[in-house]
């Protein structure tokens, strides 16, 4: 495995500040996730950057939630590496990066717990869907212990 799939980002330009996107994107995000519940759902986000702070969804790759045991699916969820593998090389066929991860969050809102965030690589972009209180949330994950940077929504 070489070192961007080790850490999950290609090269970067500087962390977004926008996540552009398509409603579309959102209702297949929103199925993925709501065909999981009460588990939590999991997909790979696959884009490029656009500018200096803009970054582009372009693809939403469904995963299946590996977390072992498979009674703590509903608080917990892992991408199995051949999958995040598969999805990155997909992306780089398509001139694209993997920016991050999207999962649910089936009794919490949409801020990423201590967990998703001890889980998540340095700059990689979190978009959680939260059940309780409904939402969605994008955010950037930053170095250990530090708190992760909000990213905003848009087209």
């Amino acid at each position: 495995m070489d070192d961007n799939c080790a850490h999950g980002t290609d090269n970067r330009p500087d962390p977004p500040r926008l996540l552009g996107l398509d409603g579309h994107w959102l209702m297949v995000l929103d199925r993925d996730l709501d065909r999981m519940l009460p588990q939590e759902g999991c997909a790979l986000l696959l884009g490029e950057p656009l500018g200096p702070t803009r970054w582009r969804l372009r693809w939403i790759w469904p995963c299946l939630n590996s977390w072992t045991p498979p009674e703590e699916r509903h608080r917990r969820f892992l991408i199995a590496p051949a999958e995040l593998v598969a999805a990155q090389r997909w992306a780089r066929d398509r001139h694209w990066q993997l920016l991050g991860s999207a999962h649910g969050h089936p009794a919490a809102g949409a801020e990423p717990s201590a967990f998703d965030l001890s889980m998540a690589w340095e700059g990689s972009l979190l978009l959680i869907r939260g059940q309780a209180p409904a939402g969605l949330g994008a955010w950037l994950a930053r170095g250990a212990g530090e708190p992760p940077l909000p990213v905003a929504l848009g087209e």
